[in-house]
């Protein structure tokens, strides 16, 4: 008998570690699917306000919005 208590126990704790894990990786993926969806956002306000849309402006949506991913500005809009 304690040893279908004891292998219960285990499978439990298997389970629910899988499930933290899952919880876990659903988390991460979902989180940067909101950013590009505020990102998108930024570059539809920005574009609305005045008529024109620049690369700067992508820039500055994209530095406002990923702040950790690295500063996008000093790169510019000029093709070399």
């Amino acid at each position: 008998m304690s040893y279908y208590f004891s292998n219960k126990t285990v499978m439990l704790s298997i389970f629910g570690a899988i499930v933290a894990t899952s919880l876990i990786i659903a988390s991460s993926i979902a989180y940067p699917a909101f950013a590009l969806t505020r990102y998108f956002n930024c570059v539809i306000r920005e574009a609305n306000k005045n008529g024109q849309f620049t690369l700067d402006d992508a820039n500055v949506c994209y530095d406002k919005k990923f702040p950790h991913s690295g500063s996008n500005s000093g790169h510019g809009s000029s093709i070399q």
